[in-house]
């Protein structure tokens, strides 16, 4: 996602491995093809963090707006608002009710169905505060799996920090720190495991989840290096938001890059996916499987941050 300074300052074929063409060759296997749909939200600005709902509709948050929007056929409503707030993720609990990331606020919301404020959390119980929370992730039990990203820049101290708020008690505790601007966060509850972008040093990291507050130390997931060069690198390019299907495939966003990352659930690269903006944030994947919204923009350093939110339709090929 675009750093805070800056925003403050400047309001600112892939080709698939075939298998050995024999006659005892097993098949290959049947891999997912994403075709760009509709465009869902075609006036977002700077949209992050979707979130899928049960009818269907779309929410995700518009940092530089201070709101989260509701986005379907009919069109895109403003359905919460905080002056100062930045958000940058919005997640449902699945008994009911959202958490919101403020990113340029240094807090985090919680947030009736109706969008009614319930609690907001600034402070970890080490008493450190909560800073730059960016993206986010909620397990089985409306848990927050979120990081809290640090600076953005490539001299920063590595201060991106893994945290997880409880949904009981509405406590912040930190799970994990050091990480090179923390940016997006999977929680994987049957695999055991928390994925975390270091989007500065380009690696997604697999920390394991040892208790459902604790993680050990982490393992190279991925390794942006082992993935094809984008023809027009950006500098601060790295991975941003993560999501992953039911087979465990997992797609991580390439902020500056202009594409999405196809992995296997090992962590090996798979293809990547082109997308229409280069400043790619973050994916909600539908429950069916078949539908991928993309949220992206155009230029991190412009006076409107205009951005998309897109449905990619998703089939499989043999």
């Amino acid at each position: 996602m675009i750093p805070a300074s800056t925003f403050r300052s400047r309001t600112g074929a892939i080709a698939l491995a075939l298998l050995a063409l024999l006659p005892f060759a097993p098949a290959r296997a049947a891999h997912r093809v994403f075709e760009p749909a509709e465009i869902v939200n075609a006036e977002a600005r700077y949209p992050e963090g979707p979130q899928l709902l049960a009818d269907g509709s779309l929410l995700s948050a518009e940092m530089p707006m201070n709101r989260i929007v509701r986005s379907r056929p009919e069109g895109t409503e403003t359905v919460w608002h905080d002056r100062g707030c930045g958000p940058t993720s919005v997640k449902r609990l699945p008994a009911g009710g959202f958490w919101v990331l403020c990113h340029l606020g240094h807090r985090v919301m919680r947030l009736s169905p109706d969008f009614e404020t319930i609690a907001e959390i600034t402070m970890a119980d080490d008493g450190s505060r909560v800073t730059w929370p960016n993206d986010a992730s909620v397990d089985s039990g409306g848990n927050l799996f979120l990081s809290s990203s640090g600076l953005f820049s490539l001299q920063a101290p590595a201060t991106g920090r893994l945290i997880r708020i409880d949904a009981a008690s509405n406590k912040a505790h930190v799970l994990a720190a050091g990480i090179h601007y923390s940016n997006g966060v999977l929680v994987q509850e049957a695999l055991h495991r928390v994925l975390v972008s270091a989007h500065l040093d380009g690696r997604v990291l697999a920390f394991p989840l040892e208790a459902p507050d604790r993680v050990g130390p982490a393992a190279v997931f991925f390794d942006f290096r082992d993935a094809p060069a984008p023809a027009h690198p950006y500098d601060l390019g790295g991975p941003d938001g993560i999501a992953a299907f039911a087979d465990g495939e997992v797609l991580v966003a390439n902020y500056g890059n202009g594409r999405l990352i196809l992995l296997s659930p090992e962590g090996k690269f798979e293809a990547v996916v082109p997308v229409a903006l280069p400043y790619v944030t973050n994916m909600a994947i539908s429950p069916d499987q078949k539908s991928l919204y993309v949220t992206m923009t155009r230029d991190n350093e412009s006076s409107r941050l205009d951005g998309l939110v897109q449905r990619f339709a998703i089939r499989t090929e043999e």
